[in-house]
């Protein structure tokens, strides 16, 4: 079975979107997600080559009102776009392109 351990930022997000949270965009260098019917805004950090803390991780997986079982074990949906964070995440990173307008196309 999979583990906590050194999930990369771009994988949470991913699992959390499965789960049928909503990627509101950065916030300096921290995705914010919200759900509807949850009061809670989830925020990954997103920093080149490091990884998630498992504390972190647990955290907002409780804050989400799942399971590490469900986070870690959620299916691809079929349907489910395929546009990719990755792509998004170095520019901000590198400082290339001003964040805002990056969260304007990917809306």
């Amino acid at each position: 079975m999979a583990s906590l351990h050194n999930l990369k930022p771009e994988k949470v997000i991913k699992a959390f979107e499965r789960a049928g949270w909503v990627n509101r965009g950065f916030k300096g260098s921290h995705v914010k997600l919200t759900k509807e019917g949850n009061p809670n805004i989830l925020s990954i950090p997103v920093h080149k080559g490091k990884s998630v803390k498992i504390g972190l991780s647990k955290d907002q997986i409780k804050k989400s009102g799942l399971t590490e079982d469900e986070f870690l074990s959620r299916p691809r949906q079929a349907g489910q776009s395929s546009h990719s964070l990755e792509a998004l995440i170095p520019r901000v990173m590198r400082g290339d392109g001003n964040s805002k307008n990056l969260l304007r196309c990917s809306q």
